[in-house]
C-alpha cells in the first residue's frame, strides 16, 4: 500500500486534478509495526475530509522513557484534546487502508510500478517498469531512500544520524482491581 504522504497527497490533489499513484510493491502491504499522528496531522485530515479515527485508537497520553526507564516526556494527550486535536495509534496497515478509502474516483493507483528516473523541465517524464509518460507535476512520498531523490540530488547522501527509536504495538487489558 503506498506510504501516508503518498496517500494523502494523492486523495488532496485528486479533488481538482487527474492523479496516478505510482507504488512499487505489488498490492496493498501491511508491513510496519505501529504509527502516531500527532493532533496537528490528524487536524489536518479532518480539514480536508479524510475520516481515519475509526482505524485507529485515540491516545489519551503519551511517555517517554530513556533506556533506565526514567520519564523524558510525559503528555497528558486529553487534556489538550480541545485545544490541539485528537492523536491517534494506528497498525499502519490499517491507516493506509483508511487513507486508500479516502482517496476520490479520479485517482488512479499502479501497483508494481517502480519509478526508474525522473527528467528535468517544465513537463518532466517519469520513466518507469511500465514505460514513460511526461507529467505536470511529480511529488515524491518514497521515504528515506528515495530513488527519485537520487535521481535528482545525486550528491545528498543518505547519512544515518545515529540515534533509534524502537515501537512496538500491543493489545492492553484493563483489570479491575476491585
Amino acid at each position: 500500500m503506498p506510504a501516508s504522504p503518498g496517500l494523502t497527497v494523492a486523495g488532496v490533489l485528486g479533488v481538482d486534478h487527474e492523479v496516478v499513484l505510482l507504488e512499487r510493491t505489488e498490492g496493498p502491504s501491511a508491513l510496519g509495526a505501529g504509527i502516531v499522528l500527532a493532533a496537528n496531522a490528524t487536524t489536518c485530515l479532518v480539514a480536508l475530509g479524510i475520516d481515519i479515527a475509526p482505524a485507529g485508537h485515540e491516545l489519551t497520553s503519551s511517555t517517554i522513557r530513556n533506556q533506565r526507564g526514567q520519564i523524558l516526556q510525559h503528555l497528558d494527550l486529553a487534556a489538550s484534546r480541545a485545544e490541539r486535536g485528537p492523536t491517534y495509534s494506528f497498525q499502519r496497515g490499517e491507516l493506509h487502508r483508511a487513507l486508500h478509502a479516502a482517496l476520490p474516483e479520479s485517482v488512479e493507483v499502479r501497483f508494481g510500478t517502480e519509478v526508474v528516473e525522473v527528467g528535468h523541465g517544465p513537463r518532466p517524464t517519469v520513466v518507469t517498469t511500465d514505460g514513460e509518460t511526461t507529467v505536470d507535476l511529480v511529488i515524491s512520498g518514497e521515504g528515506l531512500r528515495s530513488s527519485i531523490r537520487q535521481t535528482l540530488e545525486p550528491q545528498v547522501a543518505f547519512r544515518p544520524s545515529g540515534t533509534r527509536c524502537w515501537r512496538g504495538v500491543t493489545s492492553v487489558v484493563v483489570v479491575d482491581e476491585a
